[in-house]
C-alpha cells in the first residue's frame, strides 16, 4: 500500500508538472468557478431539477478539456503507465466538438439517478464515459462534471476550482487511468483490453474516430452523477484506439492551436493499417 501511495504521489507530481503547460486559454474558467462557490445544493431535493447545469462556457471547458489531453496523445506525450515509456503518437486522432444532442441524451440518462453505466444497445452507437462524484468532494456540478480525471490541476491559479467543482473531477478520472495502467502499444482495443473495466473510460476518450462529445450531470442522494456521451462511439473489439504514427499524418487538415496541436479536423481521412 505504501508503495502504492508513494507512486501515485509522483503520478499528482508528474501530472502537476504537464498541466503547468496549459495558457490563460483554460484560466478563464476561474472566474465562473469562483462565483460557484457560493451556491448552496445540501438543501436541495436530489430528485428536483433545480439548475441547468451545463452552461456555454462549460460546454467550452468540456471540449478543451478533452482536446488538451487528445493533442498530448497525439503528439506522444501520455505515458504508458509505470513503465516508463510514453505511448506511441497518434496519425489519426480527432478533435471533438460539442454536441447539444448528445448532451441530452447524456441528461436524461443522468436524470434516472443510475448507479452505473447505460446499456451499449439503448445508446445508438454513442460510446459512454460514467462516474458518481461525491458532493462532500466536489460541491457544485461543474467541478463533479471534470473530476472524472482529466488532470490533477490545470495551473497553480485554478486549482481550487479543479477541487471544488463536481465536473471537473469527473472528467479527470477518465483519462487519469493511463498513467498508472499500461496498454499494448498496437493501439489495438483487443478482446482482453475490453475486459480491463479500469481502462475502457480512458480508450473511449481517446478514440480517434470520435469526434463529438456532450456531457450531463445530476445530484442523486448526495452524490453528483457525471455521464458523457461521444459520438461515434469507441471501444470496438479488434479496431485500433488510433493509428500510430507521426501526428496528423492521416489528416486532410490538422489542427493550427498551439494548445491542441496534431488533431485532425473533421474532414479528416481514416486510413485503417494492419
Amino acid at each position: 500500500m505504501e508503495a502504492e501511495t508513494s507512486a501515485m504521489s509522483t503520478e499528482a507530481m508528474s501530472l502537476s508538472t504537464e498541466e503547468m503547460a496549459m495558457t490563460t486559454e483554460e484560466m478563464s474558467m476561474t472566474t465562473e468557478a469562483t462565483a460557484m462557490t457560493t451556491e448552496t445544493t445540501s438543501t436541495v431535493a436530489s430528485t428536483t431539477p433545480f439548475f441547468d447545469p451545463i452552461s456555454e462556457e462549460i460546454r467550452t471547458n468540456i471540449t478543451n478539456m478533452h482536446n488538451y489531453r487528445r493533442s498530448r496523445l497525439a503528439q506522444g506525450m501520455v505515458p504508458n503507465g509505470a513503465t516508463g515509456k510514453k505511448l506511441p503518437a497518434g496519425a489519426n486522432i480527432n478533435e471533438l466538438s460539442y454536441s447539444t444532442d448528445l448532451e441530452h441524451d447524456a441528461q436524461a440518462y443522468a436524470n434516472t439517478c443510475p448507479s452505473s453505466g447505460s446499456s451499449e444497445t439503448s445508446r445508438n452507437g454513442q460510446g459512454e464515459n460514467f462516474a458518481t462524484i461525491s458532493s462532500s468532494e466536489a460541491h457544485s456540478y461543474q467541478v463533479a462534471i471534470f473530476r472524472v480525471r482529466f488532470s490533477v490541476t490545470f495551473v497553480f491559479s485554478v486549482i481550487h476550482f479543479v477541487c471544488t467543482y463536481s465536473d471537473v473531477q469527473a472528467i479527470q478520472s477518465f483519462w487519469r487511468v493511463i498513467h498508472y495502467n499500461n496498454i499494448n502499444e498496437k493501439m489495438m482495443f483487443t478482446d482482453a483490453l475490453s475486459q480491463r473495466t479500469d481502462m475502457l473510460q480512458f480508450t473511449q476518450m481517446a478514440w480517434a474516430s470520435t469526434t463529438h462529445v456532450g456531457c450531463g450531470v445530476k445530484l442523486c442522494n448526495g452524490n453528483y452523477v457525471v455521464v458523457c456521451r461521444y459520438n461515434p462511439g469507441g471501444n470496438t473489439v479488434n479496431e485500433k484506439i488510433y493509428n500510430v504514427g507521426p501526428k496528423c499524418s492521416q489528416c486532410v487538415s490538422c489542427t493550427t492551436s498551439y494548445l491542441y496541436q496534431g488533431l485532425c479536423t473533421e474532414d479528416y481521412i481514416y486510413v485503417p493499417t494492419n
